[in-house]
């Protein structure tokens, strides 16, 4: 997980956002997938469950909470409010662990990490991202979880 915090995810260079990206030949591939907006539940999962380091079980939440909410904001940030399925992001806003080793170093001014910081929704004009693909599709992984929630109730 921490090779992925520190090589894997960024901040948009405007709001701030989190998102997490692919590397393609040594550099991102400025993609950001609904899909990835699963990876929160795992870190949270992880901080919960897992023998982590204080600094670890603190890195790993924040970058739960701030990607979560980069999910949100794009399905806000949508009229319909249906986030796109692939975006294409603007990665001038570098690594996010950098700007958390920044913001330690200077005595973590503001109170609240990188990423984590509420920003308005954009609905037109420059999000940071652009829609990629627009139709939001149902996902099979979505509709297959609830099948498993509703059969788990039934059965009590």
């Amino acid at each position: 997980m921490n090779g992925i915090l520190n090589n894997l995810l960024f901040v948009t260079p405007k709001r701030k956002l989190i998102y997490a990206t692919d590397i393609h030949l040594g550099r991102p591939n400025n993609l950001f997938e609904q899909l990835s907006c699963s990876f929160p539940g795992l870190l949270t999962l992880g901080v919960h469950t897992l023998d982590l380091s204080p600094r670890d079980k603190e890195l790993h939440g924040w970058a739960a909470r701030g990607l979560a909410y980069t999910c949100w904001m794009t399905y806000a940030d949508q009229a319909t409010g249906l986030g796109p399925e692939e975006m294409t992001v603007d990665t001038r806003g570098g690594k996010w662990m950098g700007h958390v080793e920044k913001w330690n170093a200077e005595g973590r001014l503001g109170g609240v990490p990188p990423g984590l910081q509420e920003v308005d929704k954009v609905v037109n004009g420059h999000r940071d991202y652009t829609n990629r693909k627009r139709p939001h599709l149902l996902r099979p992984e979505v509709s297959h979880t609830v099948h498993l929630v509703f059969e788990l109730y039934d059965h009590q």
